[in-house]
């Protein structure tokens, strides 16, 4: 069987829309408010999230591995602990793959209507974008894996592009003095960069979509090029803005991007960061409503109108006229600490039910 007709998807292919996942949540949302929070302190916050978050790898590495083929943890959880519980589970975790996906697209369209297309309406900008996502998410688990695999690079590419051309406009000095900010700041940027890179906990979900074995190497690769990300936007947006200006700013990645030229012939690249934000987000969005229908129905006709439900529900939700600085109170104050408790405890359980005595 071909690669391209078996419908499974490899480890590497796993990992990747996991890091795709991870940097749309960090660009999106996590790098303002881990800025606002650590202030200056956000660069040693990031290098602390980033070990700590290889920790985290470590411990998915370990149960996606005891995980039986074909079998999410979820099935074991049924077995051992019944229906009734396994199903709650289902619903908590697709309670909040809704609330995450509202998170990104939110903040996709403020992001385009208020910088790029600010005369456009918002359901111009979203219906188009959520059509993609819906139509990627019903043909299924392979084609949104290619999708990513064909994207990343030029993605990764961007990343670094943007910031070797930038690299003149930043003044190191600003990352100084180091720890000025106290212990609680940097504690709470250190949890806001660990759960951007939580959404690794996705592999346990996809590990009846992915066939052969994961390799810690993969991992540390998956793990170094998020850490780059993370750490590289962490002392961008120091060293150009200074962590004040940049603690004001509502995407300071995005801005960034109007100080890329290549000579006076060549400038306002912003255009490019359409590109870079679109298909990390464009992926995360598609891979969330095939989870989401994946676990609350295995029959391919509900699972497609659970798909159009949902993806529904986003357009309306966005649509909505909520107040941005509301918006942002919520993701700082409700979603991210929930949802990072939330990870853990489905983590936890993912661990109980893999490992080899399993629940008692």
């Amino acid at each position: 069987m071909s690669s391209f007709s078996n419908p499974k998807i490899n480890p590497i292919q796993g990992l990747i829309l996991c890091m795709s996942a991870s940097t749309a949540l960090a660009q999106i949302s996590g790098a303002i408010i881990s800025i606002e929070q650590a202030k200056r302190d956000t660069f040693v916050s990031s290098l602390i999230g980033c070990i700590a978050y290889l920790l985290y790898a470590f411990w998915i590495y370990r149960i996606v591995n005891n995980q039986a083929p074909n079998q999410s943890f979820l099935d074991v959880l049924e077995l051992k602990m019944g229906s009734l519980f396994a199903w709650s589970v289902r619903y908590w975790i697709a309670l909040y793959l809704m609330c995450e996906l509202f998170v990104i697209d939110k903040n996709i369209v403020t992001w385009v209507k208020s910088l790029i297309l600010p005369y456009t309406p918002i359901w111009a900008i979203s219906l188009p974008f959520l059509i993609v996502c819906a139509y990627l998410a019903v043909k299924g688990i392979k084609p949104i894996a290619i999708s990513i695999s064909v994207l990343m690079p030029a993605f990764l590419f961007l990343t670094v592009f943007m910031a070797v051309f930038t690299y003149k406009y930043r003044h190191f000095d600003l990352l100084l003095p180091l720890f000025s900010e106290g212990a609680r700041p940097i504690l709470e940027g250190v949890t806001t960069t660990v759960r951007a890179g939580m959404e690794l906990f996705l592999l346990l979900l996809l590990k009846p979509y992915t066939e052969g074995t994961f390799k810690w190497k993969h991992f540390v690769a998956e793990v170094s090029v998020f850490s780059f990300f993370i750490i590289n936007g962490a002392v961008s947006m120091l060293t150009i803005f200074g962590p004040y200006e940049a603690s004001l700013q509502r995407f300071p990645l995005f801005t960034q991007w109007r100080l890329v030229r290549i000579s006076s012939f060549l400038e306002h690249l912003d255009f490019l960061s359409m590109y870079q934000w679109l298909s990390s987000t464009t992926i995360q969005i598609s891979l969330g409503l095939f989870l989401i229908g994946d676990l609350l129905t295995s029959r391919q006709r509900p699972h497609k109108i659970a798909i159009m439900t949902c993806a529904t529900a986003l357009f309306i939700s966005v649509e909505l006229r909520l107040n941005d600085s509301d918006f942002l109170a919520f993701t700082k104050y409700y979603f991210y600490p929930i949802s990072t408790l939330s990870i853990l405890c489905w983590t936890t359980l993912a661990y109980f039910t893999t490992r080899k005595r399993g629940l008692s």
